[in-house]
């Protein structure tokens, strides 16, 4: 009678970051909501023509393709209105309004990076809330066949591992899941210093502290993983496998 062995197998790919991928946040508040506007959208209008110029949204195929920054978008302009209260519990009498805006920004030279975020940092009302590391789709989609690939080998091996453990000599997988929620597979991609959005900084330049300009983006490699579940079949021959377990 052949031996039922579910394993799990999976794969992982490092590659170096291709994007860096900026969370900036817009936002203006005080007690005059007209002023709060008018500064968010001041601000804003600034970093559109950074952005573009950067892009060169306006320019050649060949310019757009070669820019520091490869798109970006913009969230619509939301405000909010509420009265503070003081830690007795007492509300004030004046309200507080706000005014925010996000942009992303996907950057593809992170030399430019740097200079790019001191220009930000400069900015009233602006602030850089994150910087992811990525892979683009293209570079994905190429790697996603590959770990599929060794995924399943990886659970093959295993069967054979056990397989030849029990001392059998045939193995033969009946089924495979791929890990995942909702049928989306096991697939993950995610930098290694997402945790650690600066992963080094350093003077431009290379001089004292002093002599710093900008701060120097040097992202980690990005972990590409799946995984799948795999059943098999193990016996001593193939007529074994034809018995049912």
């Amino acid at each position: 009678m052949p031996l039922r062995i579910s394993v799990r197998g999976t794969a992982s790919i490092t590659r170096a970051a291709e994007r860096a991928v900026l969370s900036i946040k817009v936002s203006a508040q005080g007690p005059s909501q007209q002023e709060n506007f008018a500064g968010a959208v001041a601000a804003a209008k600034k970093l559109q023509d950074i952005f573009t110029s950067q892009s060169h949204s306006d320019g050649t195929q060949a310019e757009q393709d070669a820019a520091a920054i490869e798109r970006w978008t913009m969230s619509s302009i939301t405000t909010h209105s509420w009265y503070d209260h003081n830690n007795k519990g007492e509300v004030s009498e004046e309200i507080t309004h706000r005014t925010n805006l996000d942009f992303e920004v996907h950057v593809r030279d992170f030399d430019a990076l740097g200079e790019l975020a001191a220009t930000l940092g400069d900015m009233e009302h602006v602030k850089i809330e994150r910087v992811q590391w990525v892979l683009t789709k293209a570079t994905i989609a190429a790697h996603k066949s590959e770990l599929r690939k060794i995924a399943a080998t990886d659970a093959l091996q295993h069967a054979k591992d056990y397989a030849e453990t029990f001392s059998m000599a045939v193995v033969k997988p009946f089924e495979l899941v791929e890990d995942g929620v909702g049928g989306g597979g096991g697939d993950q991609f995610f930098g290694r210093s997402q945790l650690r959005e600066l992963a080094a900084y350093a003077p431009h330049g290379g001089g004292s502290e002093q002599d710093v300009t900008h701060v120097v983006f040097r992202p980690e490699e990005i972990d590409m993983a799946t995984s799948v579940t795999c059943k098999f079949l193990v016996g001593d021959s193939e007529e074994d496998l034809s018995e049912k377990a």
